[in-house]
């Protein structure tokens, strides 16, 4: 018999402090992949002759390496050159992000939003707005999209963490493994009664998790909660077939 999914808020300190098993869980899966290499993360690779001007990137044989640089890359000069910022967050969303949805109103919207405009906007537009965040200060904010919320979802269900709790799905181009995982994701939550984050403040909890995971990293030098958020994504499809085995 299917149960229902009970709303509760991921903010509170009682809410943080469920979440343990899961930052040990994600913690472990850092450690797991983050290397000297980073051979893992794979995305499309840049057309160099769209990098917004002013933006120099140098040679790399990583997509890693090259993502990481395009971020960085684009916060220099958004902070840089205030007057180019609309600009550079529209690339970084539409350009390099792939996410085509958003007319030029809503992007306008976005750019003229401080950060906490933007985060409270909770689970609308986060694909997108996140993605703004993340060069405006890449130590301090990560992306959250839909490949993430299928990692941390079902990486609940792979480290069998007691108190698991929902993230909220986002829709996706992905037209391959996202279905499926998305599909058996929400099935399961119903049927074994997660709890749900809170559509409006799942955000900081997200950064929460992400910032310890980098913290407790073994891993040196450190890692960043870019690294972190760039495991969640590149592992998602990995992820949740060990949650949800085929056939």
């Amino acid at each position: 018999m299917q149960g229902t999914v009970n709303s509760t808020s991921g903010g509170s300190a009682d809410g943080m402090t469920t979440q343990q098993p899961l930052q040990t869980a994600l913690k472990k899966l850092v450690d797991q992949h983050w290397d000297a290499t980073n051979s893992w993360y794979s995305w499309r690779r840049l057309n160099v002759a769209r990098l917004p001007a002013g933006v120099a990137l140098t040679a790399s044989k990583s997509a890693y390496d090259e993502t990481v640089q395009l971020k960085l890359e684009l916060h220099r000069t958004w902070v840089a050159h205030p007057d180019r910022r609309a600009e550079l967050e529209k690339y970084i969303v539409e350009t390099w992000g792939g996410v085509k949805g958003n007319d030029s109103s809503t992007l306008e919207d976005y750019a003229n939003n401080r950060d906490d405009e933007l985060i409270a906007k909770g689970r609308s537009g986060i694909a997108s707005w996140s993605k703004i965040l993340c060069i405006r200060d890449p130590n301090r904010y990560a992306i959250y999209d839909a490949r993430v919320a299928v990692a941390l979802n079902s990486l609940q269900v792979v480290a069998q963490t007691p108190t698991p709790k929902l993230f909220p799905m986002l829709s996706s181009q992905n037209r391959r493994e996202m279905p499926r995982a998305t599909k058996a994701i929400k099935r399961h939550a119903v049927q074994n009664r997660w709890g749900t984050h809170s559509e409006k403040d799942f955000y900081g909890t997200y950064l929460g998790l992400l910032q310890a995971a980098a913290a407790s990293s073994s891993n040196a030098p450190k890692v960043s909660i870019m690294a972190v958020e760039m495991v969640l994504f590149s592992q998602f499809a990995s992820l949740a077939k060990q949650a949800f085995p085929p056939g």
